[in-house]
């Protein structure tokens, strides 16, 4: 995405599927086993939603991304860029 110059983006899960809790340690398994192309973007994706994710933003130009959970819980993720 950097590469066609895409600095930020959002997804909402909202409107697709409904959530039941926030689990900070699920979420950071997702993301740890994207980081390390262990699960796909479709696996990561669930595995969010099952957590209690209902969103995320992501900013690659600043090397983070922040995920909301469905009671205002949020989780900031850093990366380097």
């Amino acid at each position: 995405m950097v590469a066609v110059g895409v600095e930020s983006y959002a997804v909402d899960y909202r409107s697709h599927r409904t959530t039941f809790y926030f689990a900070v340690d699920a979420i950071r398994a997702g993301i740890r086993g994207s980081q390390r192309g262990l699960i796909r973007y479709s696996g990561f994706r669930r595995r969010s939603m099952q957590a209690g994710c209902v969103g995320y933003t992501a900013w690659i130009s600043g090397g983070q991304v922040t995920y909301f959970g469905r009671q205002g819980e949020t989780h900031v993720e850093r990366f380097p860029h």
